[in-house]
């Protein structure tokens, strides 16, 4: 049965969400990835060390600890532009300060629809395989929705700001067909399936899109 959702204010760099549920409760929270520690790094590392996990998220290969750190650091570049100019946003998920999650939104020319806003995203998400078919999957984009949301208030309320509507901007999400579960959070999140994408590997894809 759904329980009244209670969204607390924090700084821009985290994002509280607390909500009473029968298969989980504790504090979650999403942290760009280029804030995490040396403790929280180690644990996306065994996440993302999982085959089964791995398997939708681009050509289906797991992270290395360097690769991860690379990412870590494009993401520190990325934090200093301006919303304009950033191609991608990064963050991992934290339940009582361990990393579960991970979810991405991209400015990729190449996938995205020729005729996108200058601020669509392409997301990739994943969960860890302990902590799947929990709810966290759903909450992760229910939180990165939240927080992109905001960071384009915010950047419309600006005098430097371009951003003419929020409501034109989407979040798309191409999803393999036979990843039910992510299909059924996008759906339960509000994302809608828009058309059938064939990406240049010539993998197939449903695609899902939510307007902000």
């Amino acid at each position: 049965m759904p329980t009244r959702k209670h969204i607390k204010k924090h700084t821009n760099k985290t994002i509280d969400l607390t909500k009473k549920r029968t298969s989980y409760s504790g504090r979650c929270i999403l942290v760009p990835l280029n804030k995490i520690n040396h403790i929280q790094l180690n644990q996306l590392a065994m996440i993302t060390k999982d085959k089964e996990v791995m398997k939708y998220i681009g050509r289906g290969n797991t992270w290395s600890i360097a690769e991860i750190k690379q990412f870590m650091k494009d993401e520190t570049l990325e934090s200093k532009k301006t919303i304009q100019k950033r191609q991608y946003y990064t963050f991992v998920m934290l339940y009582n300060s361990e990393v579960i999650g991970f979810i991405a939104g991209r400015k990729n020319k190449n996938l995205l629809p020729k005729d996108c806003s200058p601020h669509d995203l392409l997301l990739r998400m994943f969960i860890s395989r302990k902590h799947s078919g929990k709810g966290f999957g759903k909450l992760i984009i229910k939180l990165f929705i939240t927080h992109y949301a905001r960071i384009l208030r915010t950047s419309k309320s600006s005098k430097s700001s371009n951003i003419k509507q929020t409501g034109s901007i989407k979040l798309i999400s191409d999803i393999d067909k036979d990843n039910i579960a992510s299909i059924k959070i996008h759906t339960g999140n509000g994302f809608i399936h828009t058309d059938t994408i064939t990406y240049p590997n010539k993998h197939i894809y449903q695609r899902y899109e939510f307007i902000i």
